[in-house]
């Protein structure tokens, strides 16, 4: 579930491992990597690993702003800055903030360039002006 907390007035989801319950303020995930049914978020203090599958978890953050790049990621979409193709345009990347880069599949692409446009994020030549 997501939930709004009052005090820090961000959003955040609860994810449990091993009978520890970890609480993810959304603005503090870089990005959602899988691999299997595990699931390692990549956040400020590190990376925090868990079982969920992808569907799920992209159910539950689609509506925050999350999007499905790829098979393996999920990534906040207001936190990408530039999206490039590769020297031979066969694949695609997404450049986050904090120097971070993870792929984008071609099947996706397309969508990736309506989501920011839908957010207002201008999409030019494979560039975001952020």
């Amino acid at each position: 579930a997501v939930l709004k907390t009052k005090s820090r007035s961000q959003e955040f989801i609860i994810v449990s491992r091993e009978r520890q319950k970890k609480k993810l303020f959304l603005d503090d995930i870089y990005y959602f990597e899988i691999k299997g049914r595990m699931v390692y978020a990549h956040v400020a203090e590190g990376i925090f690993t868990y079982y969920e599958q992808i569907g799920e978890l992209e159910d539950k953050l689609q509506d925050y702003g999350f999007f499905r790049c790829h098979q393996s990621f999920l990534i906040p979409v207001g936190d990408i800055r530039q999206v490039n193709s590769s020297r031979f345009g066969q694949t695609y990347e997404a450049a986050l903030k904090g120097d971070l880069v993870v792929p984008v599949s071609r099947s996706k692409y397309t969508r990736l360039k309506e989501e920011l446009k839908l957010l207002g994020i201008p999409f030019v030549k494979g560039v975001t002006s952020r």
